[in-house]
């Protein structure tokens, strides 16, 4: 039953994206909330605890049920009226969310222990297998830790020769209500690295060492510490790393590592609680996250061959950098034409300017590209 009322719901969604774009955001939450409490009032009236529910749908099937029946909902957002109907462009779309469903998996139920945390990258269109979200950066490597905020945990690296590197803790995870608010973040300018002193980027070695330890609340004698929130429900957050190269065929990654402070990894049983909570979080993500980026798609519309900056606070809300501000539009013009794009950037980009432009991929343009 909970079921069809959730596949019924995203249909309605679904119908919104074309209707009035500006209330997707508030109906996917309120959607997403209803089911919950849809879920907590069937557990009271059973009389079952969450743990014995749990095994309970893992046994007989439902929660795989679930999780299928909500991939199947979620390609409705591949049918919505505006959306191009060409067999090409049909197949890139389902194929964008056999991606979304892979990183899913990934990350709720392989990588989401946060007593043996491990570094993966949800989002991530060079590995071999790759997977694009929607309005990632391609000159971009994102990658990101489950974590629990009321835990210390110590991140160990070298620098790398990566032109710029961010650290942040958020509340909050991927494919659950509430968004990815940003806790604290730090910078790779702002590190104090092992037996270096320094004045820029330039002065470190791509083998210069650091460490970093994130936690709610900062250890006597730690160089270079990161916030969490120990608040959020059962102290579910994440770890991310932003790494941005102005050429990736020159420029050395950070070579990154996440372990509990202690040093000693306590890999938790798989449970069935686990397997649910992991199979409705990612099947969640797949319906979601669609939905909010076709409804920036559709607003994007209204300011066609424009580039207006994006909403900070709303980036913000969905894990985006703090100090990284982005210009969105739309081309109105014909497929296989040149888009020319003037403007006048600030002072301190001029130094990212290099006199052969190219594009480094669809969909985005890297300012080492372009010619002043």
């Amino acid at each position: 039953m909970l079921t069809m009322i959730f596949a019924i719901l995203i249909g309605a969604v679904i119908l919104l994206i074309v209707l009035d774009p500006a209330k997707i955001k508030t109906i996917v939450i309120k959607v997403l909330q209803l089911y919950k409490k849809g879920c907590q009032l069937l557990i009271k009236l059973r009389g079952h605890t969450v743990t014995t529910l749990a095994e309970e749908r893992v046994i007989t099937g439902q929660s795989w049920d679930e999780f299928c029946d909500t991939l199947k909902a979620a390609g409705s957002t591949i049918m919505t009226p505006g959306t191009p109907k060409d067999p090409f462009t049909q197949a890139e779309g389902y194929r964008y969310l056999s991606r979304i469903a892979r990183a899913g998996l990934e990350n709720f139920v392989e990588c989401s222990d946060a007593n043996a945390p491990r570094l993966t990258s949800i989002v991530d269109g060079f590995r071999a297998a790759p997977c694009k979200m929607g309005a990632d950066n391609p000159d971009n490597l994102y990658q990101n830790a489950s974590i629990d905020g009321r835990n210390f945990y110590k991140i160990t690296g070298t620098r790398g020769s990566v032109h710029y590197l961010e650290f942040s803790t958020k509340s909050g995870q991927y494919g659950q209500a509430g968004g990815l608010q940003t806790v604290a973040s730090l910078n790779a300018d702002d590190l104090k690295y092992k037996s270096v002193a320094h004045k820029s980027n330039s002065d470190i070695s791509v083998d210069a060492e650091f460490s970093i330890v994130i936690g709610p609340s900062r250890p006597r004698d730690c160089a270079n510490y990161i916030a969490t929130d120990p608040t959020i429900p059962n102290g579910k957050g994440m770890f991310m790393i932003r790494q941005t190269f102005m050429d990736r065929s020159k420029e050395v990654p950070a070579s990154i590592s996440i372990s509990l402070l202690d040093g000693n990894a306590r890999p938790s049983k798989l449970t069935c609680e686990h397997l649910d909570e992991g199979l409705k979080s990612a099947s969640t993500l797949v319906a979601a996250a669609p939905m909010m980026f076709a409804k920036w798609a559709s607003e994007f519309k209204a300011h066609s061959n424009q580039l207006p900056l994006f909403n900070q606070e709303r980036s913000n809300s969905v894990g985006g950098a703090w100090g990284v501000q982005h210009t969105t539009a739309r081309s109105s013009g014909p497929y296989r034409k040149t888009l020319c794009i003037r403007g006048l950037p600030p002072i301190e980009m001029l130094r990212y300017m290099h006199p052969a432009p190219r594009i480094q991929s669809v969909g985005g343009l890297n300012p080492c590209h372009l010619q002043p």
